[in-house]
């Protein structure tokens, strides 16, 4: 049932990336829309509280963005013109490091022939007479062959100029269909936004209306702080950009200048919306105009610098900062993302990674069936750290799994560290099937190794106080773990007199030690699943064999049927039920100093 349940699944996925591939056409002009209309809803929503209605606010935030791009393409259409026309000038101080290079190279050329030329002559004569040969016989074919080529040409005819015509006009005017048709469409989600999330709850929501509008909220809020935050750091990062080439052509060379700042910066911040192949293209355009039109490499070592400070300076200390959980996405999330969405969609998939993947990200948070998504996609930690304790337990890894442990005693008080650590730990050592490898046995004589080395086996060690009145027998209902956790609980509590065992092969002899001990109370721990009938009869052969002192039984974790377990135990004789070592520390203490079991 299951492997017909994977391929299910399986092949839906394969049709759904097979789909968006397909229909990329289609769906990249409403994705693109969708995008501006997040960006712009903050701008839309802020003129309306001013007092215009939403049809107003709308035509204001499109005609400013309208305006600020044809004053961009204004502005960036003449540094590019400038840009081009200047290149010429460039030209022999690049052929003169061109002709560096390739001397350079010649030069380890020539260094690698003289190491593995061959020192007998007669070889290399023999080779060249071979290939003079073969040069000879192949020459006839070639020619024929470029001849069939040339008549094949001219058969063919001339180029009618207007299927070239035509040809250009598609390469023209088809991105600017498609950028008109983003408009329109944009312009028409901020219009009709209220109602179109209207119509969409209504029609996804299957009744479950709140869900739905909240994951609609948190989606649309999430998204829209992203590109707002990315918009304002990369617009940042231009202006600096401009600024520092501006500076290091004044520094560098005061009668020149470094050409066309403003053009480079705009590109600059304009290619950082591509995630990882941005900043590559943005910092490549610099770097060759340094090497083009300045001697030397003194200028090129300057640009190279200031672009690595900045990329430092924004990928760990801004971009961290300003995104923060804005995105709930992970970093290596981002990565497959775009990795996954610029082979889908080429660059305009690079664009959208990261929104998508957020998309993705809030449908599993409210989405039982994808939550999975949260689990690889989310920044938040969804293995527990008793789980990565126990997955190192399993794999062998002893030495991670102290450093492990080590680690999460830094960040917990002792007896949470019991709780939230090792008590899992031991819970699912208990549920581990007879059949598997390694055992229940095996991975118990793991953990109680690696808990008996250094730090581990003095972590959380208390002094042991001056006076110590009271008694306490720990056991083991059924398991040695139940006996480790136990010790370790004992080594924290050592104001108290601690007798520590588990269920032997003898277990009423060890009642009866018990018995002439005398201890002030008895803790019998026992770990769910199972152990109800051990605990059971511990209690009872204690009772039975006259001890009248306190019984605590502590069964670790949520228990579903607290009260009637509770009610079972206490006609065997117990004193009370505990569900965790943080509680049991406060019982016992309580009791040590004369109160109330």
């Amino acid at each position: 049932m299951r492997s017909v349940k994977f391929a299910a699944d399986l092949g839906t996925a394969v049709l759904v990336v097979f789909l968006l591939y397909a229909g990329r056409d289609v769906l990249i002009p409403i994705a693109l829309s969708l995008l501006l209309a997040f960006l712009l809803s903050p701008v839309v929503n802020w003129i309306q509280k001013r007092g215009l209605s939403n049809l107003s606010a709308v035509f204001v935030t499109a005609a400013g963005l309208f305006t600020l791009l044809i004053l961009g393409l204004v502005v960036l259409g003449s540094s590019m013109a400038q840009f081009a026309a200047d290149f010429p000038k460039y030209k022999g101080e690049v052929e003169k490091k061109v002709e560096s290079v390739q001397s350079a190279v010649q030069d380890i050329g020539k260094q690698l022939e003289q190491v593995l030329a061959k020192p007998k002559k007669e070889r290399v004569s023999g080779r060249n007479g071979e290939k003079g040969e073969e040069t000879s016989e192949s020459e006839e074919p070639k020619a024929k062959e470029r001849g069939d080529e040339e008549a094949s040409k001219s058969s063919e005819g001339p180029e009618v100029p207007w299927q070239s015509l035509l040809g250009n006009l598609a390469n023209v005017f088809g991105p600017i269909g498609t950028a008109g048709l983003v408009a329109v469409f944009a312009i028409f989600l901020l219009v009709n936004r209220d109602d179109l999330r209207d119509r969409f709850v209504a029609v996804v929501s299957r009744g479950n209306y709140v869900v739905t509008t909240e994951a609609i909220a948190e989606a649309s809020e999430r998204i829209s702080r992203y590109i707002t935050a990315q918009f304002l750091l990369n617009s940042s990062y231009g202006v600096i950009f401009g600024v520092g080439l501006w500076v290091v052509g004044l520094v560098m060379d005061p009668q020149r200048g470094f050409p066309n700042v403003l053009f480079l910066g705009v590109m600059a911040g304009l290619v950082r919306f591509l995630p990882y192949v941005g900043p590559l293209i943005g910092a490549g355009l610099p770097l060759l105009v340094s090497i083009a039109l300045f001697p030397g490499y003194t200028v090129f070592m300057a640009v190279l610098a200031m672009i690595v400070v900045l990329e430092l300076t924004y990928n760990n200390v801004l971009e961290p900062w300003l995104y923060g959980s804005r995105t709930g996405v992970s970093a290596i999330a981002v990565i497959t993302a775009a990795v996954f969405w610029g082979w889908l969609w080429g660059a305009v998939g690079l664009l959208l990674a990261t929104p998508l993947t957020v998309c993705l990200v809030v449908l599993g948070r409210y989405i039982p069936r994808l939550k999975f998504f949260v689990t690889l996609l989310s920044d938040e930690e969804q293995v527990s750290p008793s789980l990565r304790a126990y997955q190192r337990l399993l794999s062998g890894d002893d030495h991670k799994l102290k450093e492990f442990l080590v680690e999460e005693s830094k960040k917990k008080s002792d007896v949470e560290w019991l709780d939230e650590i090792l008590v899992p730990v031991s819970k699912r050592i208990q549920r581990q099937p007879a059949g598997e490898r390694p055992s229940s046995s095996e991975l118990t004589e793991r953990l109680k190794a690696v808990l008996a080395e250094e730090p581990l086996a003095s972590l959380f060690r208390a002094d042991e106080g001056e006076h110590r009145h009271q008694t306490i027998a720990a056991i083991g209902a059924r398991a040695a773990t139940e006996t480790i956790l136990l010790e370790k609980f004992s080594q924290m509590e050592p104001d108290l007199l601690w007798k520590v065992d588990s269920l032997g092969e003898m277990p009423e002899l060890f009642a009866q030690e018990i018995l002439q001990l005398n201890p002030s109370a008895v803790l019998l721990l026992s770990l769910p699943p199972g152990g109800i009938r051990q605990t059971m009869f511990w209690i009872r052969t204690l009772r039975r064999g006259g001890y009248e002192k306190e019984i605590f039984v502590l069964r670790p974790g949520k228990l579903r049927r607290f009260d009637d377990l509770l009610v079972a135990l206490r006609q065997a004789g117990a004193t009370a039920l505990l569900t965790s070592f943080s509680q049991t520390r406060r019982k016992l203490k309580n009791y040590s100093q004369g109160g109330e079991a």
